[in-house]
């Protein structure tokens, strides 16, 4: 696996004579897909694929990007440009048995799935629709000057998903091993408006590399101040509980890191306690939904 010196004492030729001995090196491939190089491809290397893609560095002890190239050459599956989403989706397949070869490999029995993602705006959120066979979704974008785009929700379970999100870049990575329904919502993303922009974001939809641009209408965003003041979640940190009141109808959605809505309850008086002793520790936001718009607050977990 990679490069190494190959010495060569005793072989067969076809000539009648040796002109020319040049050292050189060899490179060796490993198994397609298999990113991690334990000999087996696994779920775990679509995850490691699916973080590349979105530029996070997946192994930083062992190959700290940028990666070696025998590394790139086994994870990019489909055989197209760099490692994407799309390849992540097919590692994942491969694990699963679905399939038992990759494009790479010259697998003509495989079709090239077609897939359009709309974008339009659902009061103070984006909302990212696919139709057709989506298998795989690189998002790569940036906050504009007075829009600001906050941590997705991925609406669609069976995806794998990972965000790489900071003052630089908003890229999102979705993969999975079976397409979800035509016309299904897959992400959301919450949204901070003080003017009218225009957001550009470059897409890779299975294989075809696409840009879009939708303008952030801030008319329909919004929550009475008034409103938010009257609500109160406490205690933050917490550890078994939490308590959110000053609201009597709505409804509350806790959301991990990762985009997944974890746990969902409706909101029907003024003093709502909610159980969050199951979660792990760590960071965690809380969506509630009126009929005047959506607050956001963070939670964490002790």
């Amino acid at each position: 696996m990679g490069e190494s010196e190959l010495i060569i004492s005793d072989f067969l030729y076809n000539t009648y004579s040796i002109t020319d001995i040049q050292n050189g090196t060899v490179t060796i491939i490993g198994k397609y897909g298999d990113i991690d190089a334990n000999d087996y491809v696994q779920a775990y290397d679509a995850a490691l694929a699916l973080q590349y893609s979105v530029g996070l560095d997946p192994l930083p002890l062992t190959d700290p990007l940028p990666w070696e190239n025998w590394r790139v050459i086994i994870g990019n599956v489909d055989g197209v440009g760099d490692i994407t989403a799309n390849d992540a989706s097919l590692i994942l397949q491969h694990s699963a048995s679905i399939i038992s070869t990759f494009p790479v490999e010259g697998a003509k029995s495989l079709e090239e799935p077609i897939a359009e993602i709309t974008i339009t705006q659902d009061n103070d959120e984006l909302v990212f629709t696919s139709s057709g066979d989506l298998y795989g979704l690189n998002i790569y974008s940036t906050n504009g000057t007075f829009v600001t785009m906050n941590t997705p929700t991925v609406l669609d379970q069976n995806m794998l998903s990972v965000f790489n999100i900071n003052e630089t870049n908003y890229n999102v990575g979705l993969c999975t091993a079976y397409s979800p329904s035509d016309n299904t919502e897959i992400l959301r993303i919450p949204l901070e408006c003080t003017d009218n922009e225009e957001l550009i974001f470059n897409m890779i939809v299975n294989k075809s590399a696409i840009t879009k641009s939708f303008t952030v209408d801030c008319s329909l965003l919004g929550i009475s101040e008034s409103i938010e003041e009257k609500l109160n979640v406490y205690p933050n940190p917490a550890n078994d509980k939490i308590e959110i009141e000053g609201l009597q109808a709505g409804q509350i959605e806790i959301i991990n890191l990762q985009g997944q809505i974890i746990k969902k309850i409706n909101l029907t008086d003024e003093k709502t306690t909610i159980d969050i002793s199951e979660l792990s520790v760590g960071l965690y936001s809380i969506r509630i939904k009126t009929a005047d718009g959506i607050i956001v607050k963070k939670l964490i977990k002790q």
